[in-house]
């Protein structure tokens, strides 16, 4: 008989992300591993108990700075799966929240947006970094100003509602619009939106509103539904639970934190939009989305818009600074990209699908996009078990 060992899962399940990582500690363990779970809520009150059972080793999401020292003091091999607080306790697996606010910004670039926001919690690591990721790209980009409203974090009891709920009004109110928003969390992002339709303000037409985690209960409450920044919780789950069973197995942890990048974002209505003031890029835009399956080229766009090629080509270089052809390729690269994680398709099938004459044109485009064969990607971002 394989030793038995018992792990403490310190998890909020009251969250999408906590479901996440109980689903990926799931696909890691099961069959197979000689393993046994108690499942706690991260609270200090919880470690009485939680010595008395003995762990062999711990999963947790710390994100409160009381729970350092009680895991500490048990003195048991820890995973840490969460970015609150920084410097990071304990070994640490969490999301790459430079790369997210890179996403975030190229998501709103895309769409032409102008304005940019953001909105979090105030006291936690991740939100900051988050919005230093995002403020990042888009002075790259060429746009220094992102407003932001920071707010403290719930309580149990729901936290002040009412008065945050006030700020948020006057703060949306004043953004120059169209405004593009992001939100460290699909719950400051579901709130926006019901703030929006309090006031009076479109969505996404006014206020583009993008989320993270992509907690589809959520974003599908959200009026009109929320986009948002795929979860990484499977496979930091994954990733935690292999790491502790190397330390269990005598290994030493990583010194330095493993950082994962969401396969993408799940786009919903409150961020699908154009706000690009040129009608004729607008309508090429529209066009090239909607016939990504198809071998389109830029004398196809022309026969839509019904405009010069060169009218064209600068009105591109002006608007999204990048060719109308540039703008085919990406499409079709995102497809790709989708496709990958999402489905066991073969090769020839996602070429046809994103519309690419064929596998080997597929590859040769997407790895000068994304530095990777379109065979690695799907092996990177999607689960490994």
């Amino acid at each position: 008989m394989p030793k038995i060992h018992r792990i403490a899962l310190i998890l909020a399940l009251d969250v999408e992300y906590g479901r996440a990582l109980l689903r990926g500690i799931r696909r890691y363990a099961r069959p197979g591993k000689p393993w046994v779970f108690h499942i706690a809520t991260p609270d200090p009150d919880v470690f009485d108990t939680l010595a008395a059972w003995n762990p062999s080793g711990i999963i947790a999401h710390i994100s409160r700075a009381d729970l350092v020292e009680p895991l500490r003091k048990l003195n048991k091999p820890c995973v840490n799966v969460s970015s609150a607080l920084e410097p990071a306790p304990m070994p640490r697996v969490g999301l790459d929240n430079d790369w997210v606010g890179k996403m975030a910004a190229d998501h709103f670039l895309e769409r032409g947006v102008a304005h940019f926001a953001y909105m979090g919690y105030e006291p936690y690591y991740y939100v900051r970094a988050r919005e230093l990721g995002f403020r990042k790209a888009l002075q790259k980009a060429g746009h220094d100003k992102v407003s932001t409203f920071y707010t403290a974090p719930p309580t149990p009891r729901g936290g002040h509602w009412a008065a945050t709920g006030l700020e948020l009004h006057h703060w949306v109110l004043g953004l120059p619009k169209p405004a593009g928003v992001w939100a460290a969390h699909d719950q400051h992002a579901l709130e926006l939106a019901e703030v929006c339709r309090l006031v009076g303000l479109r969505v996404p037409e006014d206020v583009a509103i993008l989320g993270c985690d992509n907690d589809e209960l959520v974003c599908t409450l959200g009026t009109p539904p929320l986009s948002s920044i795929q979860n990484v919780g499977e496979q930091a789950a994954f990733e935690a639970a292999g790491m502790l069973e190397r330390w269990l197995d005598g290994r030493s942890p990583p010194t330095e934190p493993l950082l994962l990048r969401p396969s993408g974002i799940v786009v919903r209505q409150s961020s699908d939009v154009l706000t690009i003031p040129d009608p004729d890029i607008r309508a090429a835009m529209r066009f090239i989305r909607n016939h990504v399956e198809e071998t389109i080229g830029v004398d196809d766009i022309l026969h839509e818009v019904m405009i010069s090629r060169r009218s064209l080509e600068r009105k591109f270089k002006t608007h999204l600074g990048r060719s109308p052809l540039d703008e085919i390729r990406r499409v079709r690269v995102e497809r790709v990209k989708e496709l990958l994680i999402a489905s066991d398709m073969p090769m020839p099938e996602i070429a046809h699908r994103a519309g690419f004459s064929g596998p080997d044109r597929l590859a040769v485009v997407f790895k000068d996009e994304t530095g990777l064969a379109p065979t690695d990607y799907r092996k990177k971002f999607r689960l490994r078990g």
